[in-house]
Formats: C-alpha cells, structure tokens, sequence
C-alpha cells in the first residue's frame, strides 16, 4: 500500500504545544513534497476521541482511506486507540510523537525527529501489528485499553505528583522531563505505603505481601524513557508485570538507578518480574492508579487485563 493521502489530526498542546509546532512542520513537508493531506487539530481535552470516529466512520473501505496519522503524546495515542476500540481494529494507525513523555514512540523504535519519522512513515508498504492491552476495572465497571503501562501503588503516585508540579511544563520545555518524575520518586516515597497484592496468570495464584510498585507495561518504558522492563517486546503478544516490595529509600534510589543506566535494577532480588498474555491484579486496599499517564483516582482495584493487537503504521 501507498500513502497517497494524509489525514492527519493533532493534539497541538501535547508537549507543552510541541504538537502545534511540530503540526506545522509536518504539513510543510507534505506540501513540498506534494502530499495530499487534511488536517484537523483538537480543540479540547478528549476531541481526539471524537476526531478519530469520525475518520473510522467516514472511510469504510481500504481503497478509499487516507492513511491516519496522529500527532501527539501519550495521551493522545492511548485515545485514539479508545475511540477505534474492536470494531475498528483493522485500522492502521501512523504517528509522529509530540508530547513529553513519548515512551510509546519509544517504545516502538519510532525516530524521535519528526522528519526523519515522517519519512519513514512513507516508505513503509505494510502495517505490523502492535500488543495492545484490554483493562476491566469489576469495582468500577469500567473497561479500555493501554498503550504502554498501567501503574498501581508507587508508580500511579509518582505520576500524580509529577502532573500536578509546576516544574513540569518548564522542564518539558527544557527537554528535561524525566527530572519530573525524580523529584516525584523523592516525594512519593514517604507517601506510599506498603499493600498486599494478590496475582492471578498462568494459572496461578501468586500472593505478594507489602508491594509498592505494581507496573504492568507492553515495552520496557514509563515515566518519559526509564526503562523498567529491558525484557518487555510489545509484538509478543505478552504484557510484563514488575512488582517492587517497599524497600529503603537507598534501594528505591538505586533500583531507579539501575533503570535510567543500563538496566542492572533486573538483577536485583528486589525486582520481581512476571509475563502473560492475560491476568488479574487484586488489591483491596485503595491505592493510586494510572493508565497510560492519566490518573484513576485512589481506590481498592480488582483488575482483568488480557492482550490484544492493533495495526501500526511503524
């Protein structure tokens, strides 16, 4: 297959408005490479949701389907994934990241320039597909999809408290986004207890007394590049869970270490590594949650997650 026409929608305030500047720079080298392309741009937290039904159900056949490609964060992929759901799961997706933390991006081996991606973008003929994971929250009834990780305990935490910084829009700016969430580890760490966890996969029942960290992820990256899971592959059709114990802050500080420089932290007895296709996590103490980067609220969580694929342009 041929990209011979973009439709591209794009988040332009992921990124602290990365997604408006690099936009910009997309339908320069469309145009000058004389790419047909339309453009539409979210106006609002969560048009993206809307946005991208409104392609699905406007191109219902191959031959006449532009290519689909978004601009943004995190965010903005995890809602584009939302809004297609199953019953348009044969939809490939090409993206260009744009946002702050772009651990799907890099994730998926994406070039971090949006030249270079765009370009290879174009020369691709075919789409591969990508884990996605399905979540069904039984407390709340509620049910979605992630794109990279689902965070409980100290990992949702650090999120909330790195998304409610002022720092964080000045150093995103800076290029320095991971310091956000290193001041979130300092400050998360004596907020956080210890809670019991309860596994099931492969059939098995794990129980896991004083946990801390609970990260369930499809590639190795959260947190804007910290590579938490080095083992994690998001074509294998398995999700990773990493579960950390409460530990001294010493050790807190050199399992992050160990993540950020080279991944020494999967030696320690500290780690804790499990990998499946389907699971259920149980907690019934309530804890911070997060979802791809958005905040669940603090609550006692019986979760079922199974994975599944979407078709990426990558």
């Amino acid at each position: 297959m041929r990209h011979k026409q973009i439709y591209m929608i794009i988040n332009p305030t992921s990124g602290g408005g990365r997604g408006a500047v690099i936009g910009r720079q997309l339908s320069g080298m469309l145009n000058k490479q004389k790419i047909a392309y339309q453009q539409v741009t979210s106006q609002y937290a969560g048009e993206t949701l809307a946005l991208v039904k409104q392609y699905c159900r406007q191109y219902q056949t191959d031959e006449e389907r532009p290519t689909l490609l978004i601009v943004g964060g995190d965010g903005t992929v995890n809602e584009t994934i939302q809004a297609m759901g199953e019953d348009y799961r044969h939809i490939p997706i090409a993206y260009i990241a744009a946002g702050s933390g772009n651990d799907f991006a890099r994730g998926s081996g994406l070039p971090r320039s949006p030249k270079k991606a765009l370009a290879h973008i174009l020369r691709l003929t075919e789409p591969q597909a990508f884990d996605i994971v399905h979540y069904h929250t039984v407390e709340k009834e509620k049910r979605g999809y992630f794109v990279n990780n689902l965070g409980l305990g100290f990992d949702a935490l650090i999120v909330k408290i790195a998304n409610q910084s002022r720092l964080k829009k000045f150093l995103n700016k800076l290029g320095l986004g991971t310091f956000t969430y290193v001041i979130a580890l300092l400050r998360g760490y004596f907020k956080q207890a210890a809670f019991d966890l309860q596994i099931e996969m492969n059939g098995q029942t794990i129980a896991f007394p004083q946990a801390f960290l609970v990260t369930t992820t499809i590639h190795p990256y959260f947190g804007g590049g910290v590579a938490i899971a080095p083992m994690a592959q998001n074509n294998d059709a398995k999700m990773d869970l990493v579960v950390v114990r409460k530990v001294s802050l010493l050790k807190l500080v050199q399992l992050f270490g160990g993540m950020l420089l080279g991944g020494h932290h999967v030696k320690s007895v500290e780690f804790h590594h499990y990998q499946s296709s389907n699971m259920k996590l149980i907690i019934d103490e309530k804890v911070d949650g997060q979802i791809d980067g958005e905040v669940l609220g603090q609550s006692a969580y019986e979760l079922t997650l199974e994975t599944e694929q979407h078709l990426f342009w990558v």
